[in-house]
């Protein structure tokens, strides 16, 4: 008797674990891990937007629509690819052209992976953008950054075309 009653208390508890952990699906595919706080440059991650977004007209060093050039990412990569290279040097000769400019880069990502993990990467995307314009000699206090994460998509849509134009910086003049 005393058998009989452990194996259906087991058996019980088996069924109950199983319920419980096929309930627990998550909406989203979860992203790689966080890196640790200490190796997270410190920045206005979340912070509100202080520069307003300005269109220059026709000088040297922007885009063909006249506006600093999108830098864009391998998904889950924050290195600038080596064919974005030429964007971010014609966003720092742009700056270096005109050093009263101030700049605001703005990491974006697409819609996979946690929100959290999201806002942490495109911090990492617009710091590596600051780092390489500082690097050529923009001022470091004309530079600041910001994580939208996963929030602002340029492209809608959940497929590679419109992720691999979300995996983005941009570059945004202040006034």
């Amino acid at each position: 008797m005393m058998k009989r009653y452990t194996w259906t208390i087991l058996a019980t508890i088996l069924c109950l674990s199983v319920v419980a952990f096929a309930g627990c699906r998550r909406s989203k595919p979860p992203g790689p891990p966080l890196p640790p706080l200490s190796q997270t440059p410190k920045t206005q991650v979340g912070a509100e937007e202080t520069t307003d977004r300005v269109k220059p007209t026709g000088k040297g060093g922007l885009g063909d629509d006249g506006r600093l050039v999108t830098v864009y990412f391998d998904f889950d990569r924050s290195n600038i690819r080596p064919d974005q290279t030429d964007s971010v040097e014609k966003n720092a000769k742009y700056l270096l052209d005109h050093p009263d400019q101030k700049v605001l880069i703005e990491g974006h990502c697409d819609e996979r992976g946690t929100n959290e993990y999201n806002f942490a990467l495109g911090e990492r995307r617009a710091n590596a953008c600051s780092t390489f314009l500082i690097s050529r000699g923009v001022p470091a206090k004309n530079v600041s950054v910001v994580s939208k994460g996963e929030e602002e998509p340029a492209t809608p849509g959940s497929n590679e075309a419109a992720w691999a134009k979300n995996r983005r910086a941009e570059f945004l003049l202040a006034e």
